[in-house]
């Protein structure tokens, strides 16, 4: 039911769901907390607030979860609930065996990890709780902890016993998620153009824009167009011609709808990776199109580039 043009029983931190959904979606959550895991809790605007529980459930934001549910069919929603908070008492089993040897470099060492977060993430958060390095505009590159079932910033008290600089846990993160992941790089056909999509299933696909210089094909003569609208994909366009003033307003156009209701959003903006630098390339979204406002060095660089033959 509609009611002056919003649906009634739906917030609007969960607008994407229509009513069926979002009521599927409350029931998975009744059913899982309240009658399975016997916890008294309830919903502020996006975040599940649970009474004192023997799992240790304090504030949780409901977002991902919900977006994540939407990509399904409504009668999945219970076993997608389920295992996130299987995985959710997990990770705590885990991270109180894992506090007795936090202190021990050697031990821990394995799962230290670097991960792009945005910044507004980050401020719900406390940017102060995070260590790590300002990537590129929205973005920041957080060192953290990789753990079976979780992943966690790093605190900077927790650091001091381990006598290592940001620096070298910056350079061990890098280099595990190099170790254990793996990301495909996938050439998608574009209006007679490549653009190539990084994608995987963990939550370490936008590492990618660390290691650009490895991959072959994804630096071209004048850099490559790059945009990582949530954590499981980058979208990278070597820029070799002038064929990228188009690939530029198809971005403008197609990351933006990546970014809106995806679990994990990181970031609508757009960038230009050239030489190890990137450099955020403005625009916006207007009933005209797109309005697009790059840096003067980037329309240099487009006008010694060769057009098409």
């Amino acid at each position: 039911m509609w009611l002056f043009g919003k649906k009634k029983n739906v917030p609007a931190w969960a607008s994407f769901f229509n009513e069926i959904e979002y009521a599927a979606f409350t029931s998975a959550l009744d059913s899982i907390l309240r009658d399975n895991l016997n916890i008294v809790y309830e919903i502020c605007d996006g975040v599940a607030v649970f009474a004192e529980n023997e799992y240790n459930f304090e504030n949780l934001g409901l977002l991902n979860l919900a977006q994540l549910c939407k990509k399904n069919q409504s009668d999945e929603y219970p076993q997608i609930v389920e295992g996130h908070f299987k995985s959710m008492i997990e990770a705590n089993r885990f991270q109180k065996e894992f506090e007795k040897i936090e202190a021990n470099f050697d031990q821990i060492k394995q799962y230290i990890a670097v991960r792009l977060y945005d910044e507004k993430y980050m401020a719900s958060v406390g940017k102060l709780y995070f260590i790590g390095k300002e990537f590129v505009g929205e973005l920041f590159a957080a060192i953290v902890f990789d753990l079976p079932y979780t992943i966690i910033n790093i605190k900077p008290e927790q650091i001091k016993p381990w006598n290592k600089s940001i620096n070298e846990l910056y350079g061990i993160g890098l280099e595990n998620v190099r170790n254990k992941y793996v990301t495909s790089v996938k050439a998608i056909d574009h209006d007679n153009d490549v653009l190539y999509a990084c994608e995987a299933g963990h939550l370490f696909a936008t590492n990618i824009l660390f290691d650009i210089e490895r991959h072959n094909l994804l630096a071209g003569k004048a850099g490559s167009l790059i945009a990582v609208p949530n954590r499981c994909i980058a979208l990278i366009y070597p820029i070799n011609d002038l064929k990228v003033v188009g690939m530029v307003k198809s971005l403008c156009l197609t990351v933006p709808k990546l970014y809106d209701n995806n679990p994990g959003a990181l970031t609508k903006e757009i960038y230009w990776y050239m030489s190890g630098n990137f450099i955020m390339l403005p625009y916006e979204s207007t009933r005209k199109g797109v309005s697009f406002s790059p840096p003067d060095e980037f329309i240099q660089v487009l006008n010694n580039l060769e057009a098409v033959k």
